[in-house]
């Protein structure tokens, strides 16, 4: 048996250690060697003793023989003496902090274990740490004895200190990277090693959160990660973050911080459906926690900002320093993150600032990772495929394109080297320059202390992208993401911007105005998108034919107009171009070459392997139209062909025609996969060959296996969905009697909307409240954004979506709100206009439904779903021309959305005027009138519309005349000349919606009057005039009310009238011929303002802002003028 002196007295390099020799005349060990030589005798036989059990279980096989010395030395525990197992437990720490102990070579390892072996396999007393804690704490962490540890007396790794923290836990907390790189290349069990780093730590988290927050090298931070299982990398710590909500901070945001975020969203991207304690997706926590000159906002409201050039660093806030980690995570959260919520931005840079757009590859062991067009070289990451910046928008040509290749983290050897982290708490040996007055001063990193905005941005996008590729995913009912979900994720319930563009429904010629001057000008897009549709619409310029003599170009017109609007990736690209004349190559190249598209599904029978090439080189999924042709599957297949497309994964297949058998199809599919097979398998040994020329920093591009997607039995050609005008009915029928009332409300709309206050606007200081538009909220099956009657009077910005497509094909898309399945909403739509052509639309779509008898409903959760957004929002009118029935099936079951659905109705009739209509299924019993909602809820703010025929009487199959509050023209109801809508489906239609459409459009006609009157109050107030000081503010307050509202709409019924009809003779037929009479006048304008003033009045008299009313205005906050 060697002696122990030889073992620390001239230690030599252990083969493959790599370390230095030992100094010999270390006195502490010295010492120990004295102190102990004493007890050699014993020792010696206590060795022999283990010895010859050993000898006995050599015949078990390794794994039995590790546990059974394992429990041998854990019996043998209570026979150690507890003074004696502290003493060499001292004896152990004392070695461990000696020179040269590191480089120990074989003998002296055998030695020490000799001598100490019972000692560090014995669980330690009460409040005193094992010898892992000791190497993962204050002492050397010595790699060969973690391992030795971890491979016979694993459990020590179960031990906990006086805070009951494991080893493991301890040295991830202290940033201790030899020790954690020993634990990963021993033989620990993997299970253990997830259950360690899932133990919930100080701060509620677990040591993922520890990592990440301590700023651990990164490569060893993205093997932890590796380590555990997607649950636990969505547990959320004491503020509500999870580990990806503490990683993508901005204060952590460096060259190499991006490793890490892929690294998570790659394990698992449950954390994106996590937010923190103050309500914060991960997109809008590392929004929140930037600088606030680094934030979208504050960029926008200046002038743009210079490029930060490498190195150069964005100055932090104060509380990125100094302050403990909880305190400044808490300062963030409470002061600033509820200023960030539905801000307009989108990463922090402006089109112009960011003008590289990001490419996706998907490799072996990480789901999907980001890849950017432009990206310096010192962000080579471990998870991380990263494209050089082409030089042009056609850089898919480009011979010196370049690649990262995305290392494997699980395929990895797990002796890989390390580098040491700069900001690392190791405490293995240290030189006296960084030791200062007896403490350890940490090395500022030169890597990943400064902050920069541009790595900010690249996260920023990489979480954004992420999230908009899974809502095309597949999942759960319950996990499922959607548009809806995407939106929340970036912007909350305040938005701004449009992350789609989806003309699928619209089959028709389309104006080029109506892109570049009408409602969808408003539209302001995030530079990414989540998917752009479009159906088979030709684009027409004043002066030119509808259709081209040669190939077509209304896509490129279209994609032309996205890049103006500064979008610059575009996830997934849809393009009805099934029928001819098709697009040309050359079009189809233009219109996409300046995206970066990640799926297309562009129809064009028999599209071009090149000009998919050149249009969408960064594509991974693709679907194409297949006519059965042959000679296209070996276009397809061949050198090249799709097999060049670095990127792709995925491809389906489409048979638009079926000329040959079936068997035939079949066998040429098949040869047809094996080419492509073979085409890719010789492209990646090429570029293998040529590797060290073409690309000799960033190694290999990803080149993954593609999965082809056979056709289905069945040729379709349709998509399957209810399409506007499908069922095309003029609601122009035989000639009837027109309705007096309209005539009336067509000579004053007219008349008034001559009369525009943007001026006064302009000039004079006024509230908030009168600057703006009335606000109808109408929510319905959406609204055709192009019509003539209402294209100026729609709010673009504010317009939402609650009813998703029902195709697997369009799996995560949502129906747009600027567009209609019916035209009921859009028919809706005209006739608010029509009564009120100043107010602002906002639409709000509901998902439909087809029923087994054909006809279309709204369902009960996108109503309620509506609903509880549009109570949120600051509109004046909410307007609903449907029912919903209560449904006790269990099939059918929808109580809990009606429940949702009165709940909404009760907060929005606070602060908003709520119109519903009559079920129009003739009379009724009560309790069955309870089961259609809105109108059959207890809610009496609500304002309950039915029909009225030509002769001002209640149409009859109104029905609910007791519960319905007002009559208005409903039944045979004309639209203006020029201003017809072609409805499709008519299951939505009725008459008692027309009435509640016109009945809203009254309520927001007085509403504009009262707001007129008032901004000329605020004009004569400056003046000597007897008009002054006919409103207030407070008037316009006043007439939003329920109540006063109400009184409004009563005065207007006859006296003792008990068929509720609002007569609009009173007050607009004799102002409407005044105002028609003030266009001659010599003074037109201010004879106009008289006559609204006085109408105003009117409307808002003393006796109808009864007590109730007061009350009801009186909480309002004062306005400042």
């Amino acid at each position: 048996m060697p002696s122990f002196e030889p073992a620390f007295g001239g230690l030599t390099e252990m083969t493959g250690s790599g370390v230095g020799v030992a100094s010999p005349d270390d006195d502490l060990l010295v010492q120990t060697r004295e102190e102990d030589e004493e007890e050699n005798e014993e020792d010696k036989g206590e060795c022999e003793e283990a010895e010859e059990e050993s000898e006995e279980d050599e015949e078990e096989s390794e794994e039995g023989e590790e546990e059974n010395q394992e429990d041998e030395i854990d019996e043998d525990d209570s026979h150690i003496p507890p003074q004696e197992l502290l003493e060499k437990l001292d004896a152990v720490s004392s070695a461990l902090s000696a020179k040269g102990f590191v480089e120990a070579n074989t003998a002296a390892q055998q030695a020490f274990l000799q001598k100490f072996g019972r000692y560090i396999a014995s669980k330690p007393p009460t409040n005193r740490n094992n010898v892992l804690h000791m190497m993962a704490a204050d002492r050397s962490a010595i790699p060969w004895l973690i391992r030795h540890i971890l491979k016979h007396y694993s459990a020590r790794m179960d031990d906990k200190d006086n805070a009951g923290r494991q080893p493991l836990t301890v040295a991830i907390q202290v940033n201790k990277e030899e020790f954690i790189k020993a634990v990963l290349d021993s033989e620990y069990d993997d299970k253990n090693l997830q259950w360690i780093l899932g133990s919930p730590s100080s701060d509620s988290g677990n040591s993922i959160h520890d990592a990440i927050k301590n700023g651990l090298n990164p490569k060893l931070t993205v093997d932890l990660i590796n380590k555990v299982s997607g649950d636990l990398l969505s547990t959320r710590d004491n503020l509500g973050r999870t580990p990806l909500h503490c990683a993508v901070e901005y204060e952590r945001c460096s060259k190499t911080q991006l490793n890490v975020v892929n690294a998570l969203m790659s394990r698992s991207d449950l954390a994106l459906d996590k937010k923190t304690n103050a309500h914060l997706s991960v997109y809008q926590h590392h929004i929140s926690t930037r600088p606030k000159q680094y934030r979208p906002a504050a960029r926008k409201a200046s002038a743009p900002a210079p490029a930060l050039k490498p190195r150069e660093q964005a100055p932090r806030q104060s509380h990125d320093k100094g302050m403990p980690e909880k305190k400044r995570q808490q300062s963030i959260e409470t002061e600033e993150s509820l200023k960030i919520v539905g801000q307009n931005y989108s990463d922090g840079l402006l089109p112009a600032q960011n003008p590289t757009p990001y490419r996706d590859m998907r490799s072996s062991g990480l789901r999907r990772a980001l890849t950017f067009k432009s990206l310096s070289a010192d962000c080579e990451a471990v998870s991380l495929t990263c494209p050089p910046s082409p030089t042009s928008h056609n850089c898919q040509e480009s011979e010196s394109r370049e690649a990262m290749t995305t290392l494997n983290p699980q395929a990895k050897s797990k002796k890989a080297a390390y580098s040491t982290s700069p900001n690392s708490g190791s405490k293995g040996p240290r030189s006296s320059a960084t030791k200062k007055q007896g403490k350890t001063v940490k090395k500022k990193s030169t890597d990943s202390a400064p902050v920069y905005s541009e790595y900010a941005d690249q996260i920023a996008s990489a979480v954004k992208l992420q999230y908009l590729r899974s809502t095309f995913e597949n999942r759960t009912e319950s996990e499922q993401r959607s548009h809806e979900t995407a939106m929340n994720f970036l912007y909350g319930d305040s938005r701004t911007k449009h992350i789609c563009f989806d003309l699928l429904q619209k089959e028709n010629v389309m104006s080029l105005k109506s892109l570049k001057s009408g409602s969808y000008s408003q539209f302001d897009f995030d530079h990414v998108l989540q998917y752009v549709a479009v159906g088979p619409i030709i684009f027409r310029a004043e002066g030119q034919p509808a259709l081209p003599e040669k190939g077509r170009r209304d896509m490129v017109k279209l994609f032309n107009w996205l890049k103006d609007k500064n979008v610059t990736n575009i996830i997934k690209v849809i393009v009805d171009d099934r029928k001819g004349p098709f697009h040309s190559d050359e079009a189809i190249i233009e219109a996409l070459s300046p995206f970066i598209v990640e799926i297309l599904d562009w129809s064009k029978p028999d599209l071009c392997p090149e000009t998919i090439q050149k249009a969408c080189a960064n594509v991974r999924e693709l679907h194409l139209s297949w006519t059965g042709l042959n000679g296209m599957l070996f276009a397809w297949g061949g050198i090249d062909g799709l097999a060049n497309l670095p990127y792709l994964t995925d491809i389906y297949i489409r048979q638009t025609q079926e000329p040959e058998p079936e068997a035939w199809i079949s066998e040429k599919l098949d040869e047809f996969n094996r080419r492509l097979c073979k085409s890719r398998d010789r492209i990646i040994s090429e570029r293998s060959t040529n590797s060290s020329n073409a690309m000799p920093r960033y190694g290999l591009p990803l080149f993954p296996e593609i999965k082809v997607h056979r056709p289905s039995n069945s040729i379709t050609d349709g998509d399957g969905q209810i399409t506007a005008g499908a069922v095309s009915e003029q609601r122009r029928g035989p000639e009837f009697k027109d309705h007096q009332w309209l005539k009336i409300m067509d000579r004053f709309a007219a008349g008034i909307f001559s009369l525009s206050p943007d001026g006064l606007i302009k000039k004079l200081n006024l509230p908030v409240e009168l600057q703006r538009d009335v606000r109808i909220c109408l929510i319905d099956d959406g609204v055709d954004a192009e019509h003539r009657s209402i294209a100026e009077r729609m709010d673009g910005e504010m317009g939402r979506a609650f009813g998703a497509y029902t195709k697997d094909e369009y799996r995560g898309m949502t129906m747009p709100f600027y567009d209609s399945t019916t035209n009921h909403g859009t028919l809706m739509a005209s006739m608010m206009a029509r009564v009120c052509p100043n107010v602002k639309i906002v639409s709000y779509r509901l998902d439909t439904r087809q029923g087994e008898d054909q006809k279309v409903r709204f369902t009960a959760k996108s109503a309620a779903d509506a609903l509880e957004q549009a109570a949120k929002q600051d509109f004046d009118i909410i307007s609903i021309s449907w029912i919903v029935r209560k449904e006790t099936i269990s099939v059918e079951n929808n109580l809990r959305d009606i429940f949702r659905l009165e709940n909404a109705l009760r907060l929005a009739v606070k602060d908003k005027l709520v119109f519903c209509s009559a079920p129009d299924m003739g009379e009724i019993t009560s309790d069955e009138l309870m089961s259609y909602y809105p109108i059959g809820a207890s809610i009496p703010e609500l304002f309950k519309i039915g029909a009225a025929k030509a002769d001002n009487r209640p149409w009859g199959p109104a029905g609910a005349q007791t519960a319905v509050n007002y009559f208005l023209p409903g039944h045979d109801v004309r639209e203006k000349e020029g201003d017809e809508v072609i409805l499709g489906d008519r299951s939505l239609m009725s008459e008692s919606s027309i009435a509640t459409a016109l009945a809203a459009g009254l309520a927001a006609l007085m509403i504009h009057v009262v707001r007129m009157a008032t901004i000329r109050t605020y004009e004569l107030n400056k003046q000597d005039s007897a008009e002054a000081n006919i409103l207030k503010l407070i008037s316009l307050k006043a007439i939003k009310s329920h109540a006063t509202m109400r009184k409004t709409f009563d005065s207007m019924t006859k006296t003792n009238d008990k068929e509720k009809y609002v007569h609009t003779w009173v007050h607009f037929n004799r102002k409407g011929h005044e105002l028609m009479a003030a266009g001659e006048a010599i003074r037109t304008e201010d004879e106009k303002w008289r006559v609204i003033s006085e109408l105003a009045r009117d409307i808002v008299d003393s006796k109808y802002m009864d007590e109730t009313s007061h009350q009801q205005v009186s909480n309002f906050e004062p306005i400042r003028v």
